[in-house]
């Protein structure tokens, strides 16, 4: 997916990722966890200045179904993620961002 881009600078094609996840059934009731880190190293940015450092990407989640009877099941999850874009020369600028959510909803089966 998106892990690692960079959208204002050529990079030199190395990318890495790394997932990992877990899930548990215990009953009615399935936990579930991941996490994702990418790393993606910066050569020159869009006006040929040089960048410092390297972007990198931080995503996890945790989410819990259950079936509470009849086809009927809620399910819940939280999650977050953090940005750090490496720095430009010519823009002098390191651009971070972090943020998390939150989620939860009834499905229905016939």
């Amino acid at each position: 997916g998106g892990v690692g881009t960079t959208t204002a600078s050529t990079v030199s094609g190395d990318l890495d990722v790394y997932h990992v996840g877990l899930g548990y059934r215990f009953g009615a009731t399935y936990v579930t966890g991941t996490y994702t880190w990418g790393r993606s190293p910066g050569d020159l940015d869009s006006n040929g200045g040089n960048v410092f450092g390297d972007d990198e990407s931080r995503l996890w989640m945790v989410a819990v179904s259950h079936d509470i009877g009849s086809g009927v099941s809620v399910h819940a999850a939280i999650f977050g993620a953090d940005w750090e874009n490496e720095v430009s020369t010519t823009s002098g600028r390191e651009i971070d961002s972090d943020g998390w959510g939150a989620v939860v909803g009834i499905t229905t089966r016939f």
